[in-house]
């Protein structure tokens, strides 16, 4: 069976060799930027988006436990709805956290479970704040409102107390009733500045009561006395309403409403240790959901390592696979370059010698087997040529006789030749006269022809004149023909 042989270039070899080592360095570069970017996928995918959310996250609680407290601080009704208006914190926390958990793929069910659930309580924390805080708010303006009857009733009671002061049996009476009233609303502020309920019912049990005893002791010597009854009267119904101002009201006294406030006001206190817990309590679980996304880094930056050492051992083995490769490809060209080169090399030494019969069997068909199939060519190309040159020198000395012979008749030949030219030239000159006096004639015709068309009418001397001249012009023109003919 014939082996059918690989016809292959040195050229083709050489490129062979450099797109292999180039494939080589592309497969490696492939791998590492594959390694590369396997590492940078697994931890931003795992690891960077986690950290993102998750501090927004922390944000966003820390907003809304800010809303919170400030809606308890809420000092009227316009400042609550503008805080309670924000979404702000509200829209950052829920579009995280759903960014969480479709990132987290359930990783962190536990903890942002319990993430969502403070969430909600802080919602219901909103709710109950708002609740509290409107109704204090509502209390302080019934307060304000009930301290504005009670300074009216006491204004008049002092007014109703003086026109009485004029009489003098009961001027003394109408004196201590100013002065009660004085002191009630005196207390009634002191109600208003109290610190807490204890300070209230003391002030209530050891001011307010007495004074309003003393008051009605006073309203009954004033009756007693059986004067002004009408303006007793008047007094009488106004003691009634600072009564029921002061603390007689269930509903609207300033001393229940007073308690009331306090009440909401502890309340709102309480709420606000739930906040500051809840917002503890938040911060641990989303402490809690980072450290989980710490240890979920260690993790992913374990895989990365082994990714890359994975991705160094994948390199090394291409590069020994590609340097066995280079080894193999680069031997085998050698010897493909170098033998056919030295025979090449022997047959040009015999040549340089003199020995032109040397022949090379060729083996390949690449551009050395070209060149020494060349070589070859040439030697028995030169033992031909010289085999013809000393034919050809036979030949040239026979050549040279005939030569001579044929010299002697040609310069014979050149001589009549020579004598022919001179003629030629002699002629031509006088030909160039010739045509020099025609051109002049012609020159005259012209003038004269011009001359005549002036003066058409002058008759037969330029008539003789016109004969004379075109006879001059064919004497001439039969003298050139002459010329011509000899030539």
């Amino acid at each position: 069976m014939k082996i059918r042989r690989l016809r292959l270039s040195i050229k083709g070899m050489l490129w062979t060799l450099i797109i292999a080592g180039l494939f080589l360095i592309g497969i490696l570069a492939v791998v590492t930027w594959s390694s590369n970017q396997q590492m940078k996928v697994s931890l931003r995918r795992l690891v960077q988006p986690l950290d993102h959310h998750t501090h927004i996250l922390q944000v966003a609680v820390k907003n809304l436990t800010l809303r919170n407290y400030k809606m308890c601080r809420a000092v009227d009704s316009a400042e609550l709805e503008e805080i309670t208006a924000s979404k702000s914190a509200e829209r950052s926390f829920t579009q995280n956290m759903a960014k969480l958990k479709t990132i987290s793929s359930g990783q962190f069910k536990d903890v942002i479970s319990k993430i969502e659930q403070k969430y909600m309580q802080i919602n219901q924390n909103k709710v109950e704040i708002r609740t509290r805080v409107e109704a204090v708010i509502n209390l302080k303006k019934r307060l304000v409102r009930e301290i504005v009857v009670l300074d009216q009733t006491a204004n008049r009671l002092n007014h109703n107390a003086t026109i009485i002061a004029d009489q003098p049996l009961i001027f003394a009476y109408a004196n201590e009733l100013k002065l009660e009233c004085f002191s009630l609303t005196r207390y009634a502020r002191e109600i208003l500045l109290g610190k807490n309920l204890q300070e209230i019912n003391h002030i209530l049990d050891s001011k307010i009561t007495p004074a309003i005893e003393r008051m009605q002791q006073i309203i009954n010597n004033l009756k007693q006395t059986q004067a002004v009854s009408n303006l007793v009267i008047k007094i009488q119904a106004g003691f009634q309403i600072l009564q029921t101002v002061l603390f007689k009201d269930a509903q609207v006294s300033i001393i229940n409403l007073r308690k009331e406030l306090f009440q909401e006001n502890e309340h709102i206190d309480k709420l606000e240790e739930t906040i500051l817990k809840g917002a503890r309590e938040s911060d641990t679980t989303l402490k809690e959901l980072q450290a989980q996304v710490q240890k979920l880094r260690g993790t992913a930056k374990t895989k990365t390592d082994k990714i890359i050492f994975n991705g160094r051992i994948v390199i090394l083995s291409v590069c020994g696979v590609a340097l066995v490769v280079l080894l193999a490809l680069g031997s085998f060209i050698i010897r493909r370059i170098t033998i056919p080169i030295g025979k090449a090399v022997e047959l040009a030494d015999n040549i340089s010698n003199g020995d032109l019969t040397m022949d090379i069997k060729v083996e390949h068909d690449d551009e050395l087997g070209l060149l020494v199939t060349k070589l070859c060519s040439m030697g028995r190309t030169l033992n031909v040529l010289i085999s013809q040159v000393q034919r050809s020198g036979i030949q040239i000395n026979s050549s040279v006789t005939e030569l001579a012979a044929t010299s002697r008749q040609q310069e014979a030949v050149m001589e009549n030749q020579l004598k022919s030219t001179n003629y030629v030239v002699k002629s031509v000159s006088e030909i160039s006269t010739v045509s020099e006096d025609m051109l002049e004639t012609i020159r005259k015709v012209a003038s004269i022809s011009d001359k005549t068309a002036d003066i058409a009418g002058s008759g037969q001397a330029d008539l003789s004149q016109m004969e004379e001249a075109v006879f001059h012009m064919e004497n001439a023109s039969k003298s050139i023909s002459g010329k011509l003919e000899a030539i």
